[in-house]
């Protein structure tokens, strides 16, 4: 006699979809719909055929003959049987509320299990994840969660947005994940929970753990972010290193106030980089001299300083505008502006050079209006399409640099002055090697640091030739800004090669009647302050978070920069601009 099995409504439950399928198939029954409307057809079917009595609890066992049912099997390796042969309970009751949301029974069964050790619940997961969930296949969505399943998520806020942070990283890799099998050992990537723990209990500070990064911090006590350059950017990194590692080392340069360590979401190591935010700039300064070049585990890290981008370049703004006008008309339209800047022409104080700089609150909103300017979606000024691109910041030079400075930067010349009449307001504060004058600005040079400090206090305000001047010390070129601006030359001058041969093949190599101008693309420069001019020396405009043309900080010949004559031009292969100098106008002859 076969052996007899006990079945109930309960125990149907702990079958898996295919076995209800296949128990539904063989009765002739349907088979479509979710696992509770399956697991209530089956129990039915077996109701009218008398293996179950009509009224009985369905928690109440009755006996039934093997043929006449699927052996249970479970495939779920967290529920394994007892010691004593009982099977336990394979789903929680969140196994039937994933059902219920409508997902597929697979991926029920990982998100149940997921519940389980309590990494991800039914309220946490919210209706973003719940979608994207949905819009893959269960077995890509199984995979995803397998891996899910084995990050540390212990200090995971949004849980939800971690995971969709995952899944955003599967698609990216066309579907491959490194998620375990159900038999395998799951492996938690991250850094050693005692080491963590004591390093937490030593600094006192947070760490917060959220999609793509890992946050060491606010330091505790400091009530608002620190300002100026106090923040570094730390890259090369081992992938398997993390902050009980890094905190001690930069520790050493002075207090931090956070560690953002930059996460892959699929494997939980880092990206090979991170940013260390300091309380002062002279820790920040400390970090990049004795930490640059630094061995973690036979591999030399950069360490430099880090700059927020919240500036941008507009050109070919209306000329007529002022910078009450303009700074409305943005605002207006785009999100986190703070400042406009605009320049005034040499020869016509009430008309704009034609372009503006833009500061933003946050790189985010910086970076939103590039996007919506570029792609037309806001049109600051009707009639006019306008360039966009980012301000290209200038490295400001250290103290100990700018303390040997002897050089003065005067700006608001009229263009007639000369330079013999700058060096006649200027000379008698000191021996002067030379004076330079080059449009509407002039740099003074000085023997000593003495007399250069004597001028500016003295002549900063004053009028020359009817024009307000002001005096500043001069920034000396960085090398990374002349390594920029000299790849920019070369680039250009490829482009106007390509375009020269592109003519010759097309036209001939007859004239046109207009003015040749650069090739499309690119920039017609003026690259104030950066020639150097002989043995000028190459000093940059020192206004404070300078700006502008002959090295305001800020210079004409950005990534978006000022063209020499009346158009602009955005730095794309295809985008060319009307305006005088932006091609042959006349056909060849």
């Amino acid at each position: 006699m076969a052996a007899e099995l006990d079945y109930s409504l309960a125990s149907i439950k702990r079958l898996t979809v295919p076995e209800i399928k296949q128990s539904l198939t063989d009765a002739g029954l349907p088979t479509e719909g979710l696992k509770a409307e399956l697991c209530q057809r089956l129990y039915n079917h077996y109701v009218e055929n008398g293996l179950v009595k009509p009224g009985v609890d369905e928690a109440d066992s009755i006996k039934v003959e093997p043929s006449d049912i699927v052996k249970m099997e479970t495939t779920d390796t967290d529920n394994p049987p007892t010691e004593n042969g009982a099977e336990s309970e394979t789903h929680s009751d969140a196994y039937d509320v994933f059902l219920g949301i409508g997902f597929h029974a697979s991926v029920a069964d990982v998100l149940d299990s997921c519940s389980k050790i309590g990494a991800l619940t039914s309220e946490e997961l919210d209706i973003r994840a719940t979608d994207a969930l949905k819009d893959m296949d269960p077995e890509s969505a199984v995979s995803v969660l397998q891996q899910y399943k084995g990050s540390d998520v212990t200090r995971i806020k949004n849980k939800s947005a971690f995971l969709c942070g995952m899944i955003k990283s599967f698609r990216q890799r066309g579907g491959l994940s490194a998620a375990p099998g159900p038999a395998e050992e799951v492996k938690k990537p991250g850094p050693d929970p005692d080491k963590l723990k004591e390093l937490c209990d030593r600094t006192n500070y947070p760490i917060e753990v959220t999609t793509g990064q890992r946050k060491y911090g606010p330091a505790p006590g400091v009530e608002s972010e620190p300002t100026g350059q106090c923040n570094v950017f730390v890259g090369r990194l081992p992938r398997d290193v993390f902050e009980d590692e890094l905190v001690p080392i930069f520790e050493e340069a002075g207090k931090i106030y956070d560690l953002r360590l930059m996460l892959d979401p699929m494997t939980s190591l880092n990206r090979g980089f991170c940013f260390v935010t300091f309380c002062e700039q002279e820790a920040a300064d400390a970090a990049c001299k004795k930490f640059n070049n630094y061995t973690i585990r036979d591999r030399k890290i950069t360490v430099n300083v880090s700059r927020p981008n919240t500036r941008i370049f507009i050109a070919s703004i209306p000329k007529h505008k002022t910078r009450e006008q303009i700074l409305a008309a943005l605002t207006d339209i785009l999100e986190g502006v703070k400042d406009v800047i605009v320049y005034p022409q040499i020869d016509d104080k009430k008309k704009n050079r034609g372009f503006c700089f833009v500061d933003f609150d946050c790189h985010r909103t910086a970076s939103i209006a590039v996007k919506k300017i570029s792609n037309g979606k806001v049109v600051p000024f009707q009639g006019h399409t306008v360039a966009v691109d980012w301000a290209d910041a200038e490295d400001e030079p250290d103290a100990e640099v700018m303390s040997k400075v002897k050089v003065v930067y005067v700006k608001g010349l009229s263009s007639t002055t000369s330079e013999e009449t700058v060096k006649e307001k200027f000379k008698e504060f000191g021996e002067m090697e030379k004076v330079r004058k080059i449009k509407d600005y002039a740099f003074v040079h000085f023997n000593e640091r003495d007399s250069a400090e004597k001028a500016i206090e003295a002549m900063n305000g004053l009028n020359i030739d009817d024009h307000e001047i002001s005096c500043y010390l001069a920034k000396p070129s960085s090398d990374e800004l002349k390594k920029r601006k000299n790849a920019r030359m070369d680039a250009r001058k490829r482009a106007e090669a390509e375009r020269k041969m592109m003519a010759d093949l097309v036209y001939g190599q007859g004239p046109g009647r207009g003015r040749q101008g650069p090739a499309p693309g690119y920039y017609d420069d003026y690259y104030y302050g950066n020639e150097g001019y002989g043995g000028y020396g190459g000093y940059q405009d020192p206004y404070a978070g300078g700006y502008g043309d002959g090295g305001y900080g800020y210079n004409y010949y950005y990534s978006g920069g000022y063209g020499g004559g009346d158009y602009y031009q955005q730095q794309r292969p295809s985008a060319t601009m009307r305006g005088r100098g932006a091609g042959s106008r006349g056909r060849p002859r």
